[in-house]
């Protein structure tokens, strides 16, 4: 059985998703919207709803570096 950590606080104050601060070469880097942790913490991120990472990532792609884009973070 696998447990999870809470998700670490980034230097901008937020909680990180999980894998984005995963070590070495395992970084995220898109966003699954099929799965409602990751949008919670997707979202909890960039600071919008689960309902804009979702409109994020139909409009530009799951790439985390477009939806940031699209986001204006």
């Amino acid at each position: 059985m696998e447990t999870r950590a809470i998700a670490p606080r980034s230097s901008l104050g937020g909680f990180v998703p999980e894998n984005l601060e995963a070590r070495g070469s395992e970084k995220q880097e898109w966003i699954n919207v099929h799965e409602p942790y990751e949008l919670r913490d997707w979202a909890i991120y960039f600071s919008v709803s689960r309902m804009k990472i979702a409109e994020a990532v139909m409009a530009v792609g799951p790439m985390v570096e477009d939806v940031k884009r699209y986001l204006g973070k």
